[in-house]
């Protein structure tokens, strides 16, 4: 399957279906000697049921930063959110405040933090 049909088949441009194989999201392969890329039928369905998934795309934003606040939280439980935020937007973090909270929330964290999320 071409990255023309998996853009067809998402809903998105090839460019979007490019970027979700740089970041690791869909596999695919490159076809030998060329720049194009062959996808599993499979695995495109399977991302595709992913991408469904209500508050997927939030829950991902939130995965690079988890292992960082939770040990940020053991080495000091009453650590304010507005900082651990801040601390995770001074690494790359993109969301807002109030979504933060909420995966702070979601992921049992904010428990951690001395209920201070």
């Amino acid at each position: 399957m071409g990255i023309g049909e998996v853009a067809e088949i998402l809903g998105v441009g090839a460019n979007r279906v490019r970027q979700f194989v740089y970041e690791g999201r869909l596999p695919a392969a490159k076809l030998p000697g060329s720049t194009r890329w062959a996808f599993d039928a499979g695995d495109v369905a399977e991302f595709a049921e992913l991408e469904r998934r209500p508050g997927a795309r939030l829950a991902r934003s939130f995965d690079p930063y988890e292992s960082y606040v939770r040990q940020r939280i053991r080495r000091n439980p009453r650590v304010p959110a507005t900082r651990l935020w801040d601390s995770c937007v001074d690494r790359g973090y993109d969301r807002s405040y109030e979504t933060f909270r909420a995966e702070l929330r979601r992921r049992g964290l904010r428990e951690l933090a001395g209920d201070r999320a």
